[in-house]
């Protein structure tokens, strides 16, 4: 079951939960993503607050049952084209067609991440987490992967560090400091 993008906001993401418990043997898929500049140009190079988009939203989802995250179109050039219906929008490549180059936006990098630790076949565990300050700008996903390592990834959006305290009743307790304004991941045995 593909969802895309435009839907995907803290409204409709309980509707994920409902359908992934009424149908456990459904494989749910966010789909669809990209990142257009209202009244902006279509292509913003370095621009970060995509990056904290991306990964809050790729966090949000696969913590609602979804088994992965595609994104729309992965390489756009300067206009964020071309595509058929003239919807030009940002992409994790841009390419420079006249000076022949590419450019990685930073939101490549946040792909890149999740990419990295969450390997194939690996597993979602459930966690609590919460924060005392600013709880919408720390998110977290946990997952064991194959290997039988847990992956924890936590997006901090606070202009400050925070102190991250994991309490894995299996593997003891950790305390990590997570910079401001990072995506990180721990992994442990």
């Amino acid at each position: 079951v593909a969802f895309h993008w435009y839907a995907s906001n803290d409204q409709n993401r309980p509707f994920l939960e409902t359908l992934a418990e009424s149908f456990p043997d459904k494989f749910l898929l966010s789909t669809e993503a990209c990142q257009g500049h209202p009244g902006k140009e279509k292509v913003l190079l370095g621009d970060w607050g995509i990056f904290n988009h991306y990964a809050d939203d790729i966090i949000k989802v696969l913590n609602f049952y979804s088994t992965g995250w595609v994104d729309w179109s992965m390489v756009q050039d300067l206009q964020g084209g071309p595509n058929w219906v003239n919807n030009f929008v940002d992409s994790a490549v841009i390419v420079n067609e006249t000076s022949h180059e590419y450019y990685k936006q930073p939101f490549f990098y946040a792909l890149g991440h999740f990419s990295k630790f969450l390997v194939p076949d690996s597993t979602r565990v459930q966690h609590l987490s919460h924060a005392t300050e600013h709880p919408e700008n720390l998110l977290v996903t946990v997952f064991e992967r194959p290997d039988n390592g847990t992956v924890v990834t936590v997006l901090n959006k606070n202009t400050h560090p925070v102190t991250l305290q994991l309490n894995d009743p299996q593997r003891g307790h950790l305390q990590a400091e997570v910079l401001a304004e990072s995506l990180e991941s721990l992994i442990y045995y």
